[in-house]
């Protein structure tokens, strides 16, 4: 059975573990929408890249969820937004911002737990967050008009 330095498998915890999937979704669904913005294959391939990664925390969270709970987590499909157009750059920027946010987040779950290998998923996850918004930080600079 895991141990836990200072949260055990309460119900704040598994909301924290459900909140963090259904970021890792919208996440997914918000650069493929992104890499549907732009021509340049080059592009497409980082976002394509931080897109297998939002799918890889997705999977490791649903993973942490099953352990513990030996129930498997299905939360809601999220549903993309329609309609509104976006600014590319721009975009990159809110990208950008929102990794380095999910690092911290993330960081603190780490501290949660002491088994290892959640440990090691969260800091991959951790890691991931951080390169990616040095990518999005470079789309940004790439892309944003100069005033």
């Amino acid at each position: 059975m895991d141990t836990y330095r200072s949260l055990s498998p309460d119900q704040k915890m598994l909301d924290i573990l459900i909140a963090a999937v259904e970021e890792e979704r919208e996440s997914i669904q918000f650069y493929h929408r992104l890499s549907k913005m732009t021509k340049d294959t080059s592009y497409k391939e980082i976002l394509r890249l931080i897109r297998m990664d939002e799918q890889k925390h997705e999977k490791y969270f649903v993973d942490i969820y099953k352990r513990l709970t030996g129930q498997i987590l299905r939360a809601e499909h999220v549903t993309p937004s329609r309609g509104a157009e976006y600014d590319f750059a721009p975009e990159c920027e809110k990208a950008m911002f929102a990794a380095l946010e999910l690092s911290e987040y993330y960081r603190r779950i780490y501290s949660s737990f002491s088994n290892l290998e959640i440990r090691d998923m969260l800091f991959e996850m951790i890691t991931d967050e951080q390169n990616n918004a040095i990518k999005m930080q470079y789309l940004y600079f790439k892309n944003r008009r100069l005033i």
